[in-house]
């Protein structure tokens, strides 16, 4: 059976809690969110939580709690990118 992933911030969190873990889908999907998740800080719980399910596809909702007047967009988007790759070889990575 395909295993999905959706990976965010409190919005996630929110859908875990609202659905008590099950969005009824017809593969296993794993819900890992965390409020208040940035880019720029440590994503350790969380991640490891999505990587352990090893998924098949994994949905990336993150980044805009990064967003604040002294951002840098290009900054925000290569750690998206770097997370992105954490996701694609978590065998390969340090997190």
């Amino acid at each position: 059976m395909t295993t999905a992933v959706i990976f965010g911030s409190s919005y996630i969190e929110r859908l875990r809690r609202f659905c008590d873990d099950n969005l009824e889908t017809p593969c296993t999907t794993v819900l890992c969110g965390r409020g208040g998740l940035r880019t720029d800080r440590k994503l350790q719980p969380t991640l490891k939580k999505a990587l352990a399910a090893a998924p098949d596809i994994a949905f990336i909702n993150i980044g805009g709690n990064d967003i604040e007047a002294e951002s840098k967009p290009r900054d925000i988007f290569n750690r998206i990118v770097s997370l992105v790759e954490i996701c694609a070889a978590p065998e390969l990575q340090e997190y």
